[in-house]
């Protein structure tokens, strides 16, 4: 689960996500082509090489966001990341 700082008090860049707090849900997968060959065609679609902690960001049907990773992983807490 994504927890994104609140940015009231920071300088706004495009490259941030647009909401603060509760933003998005991620997996970390062991074999990334069969879980992609699960979903429904169209959910995802492969990052942008420079983003850190996913290969792969999709949408469930309420437009949800969620990521989808192997090898980049996620930061759980300062500097701590983990890896699938």
């Amino acid at each position: 689960m994504a927890i994104l700082p609140d940015r009231r008090n920071r300088e706004i860049n495009s490259t941030e996500s647009p909401r603060d707090g509760l933003n998005h849900f991620g997996w970390l997968v062991t074999d990334i082509g069969n879980f992609l060959e699960s979903l429904p065609d169209g959910c995802v679609s492969k990052r942008p090489d420079n983003r850190p902690m996913a290969e792969y960001r999709g949408f469930d049907p309420d437009r949800n966001p969620f990521d989808i990773s192997q090898d980049k992983g996620f930061e759980i807490d300062v500097d701590r990341w983990v890896r699938g």
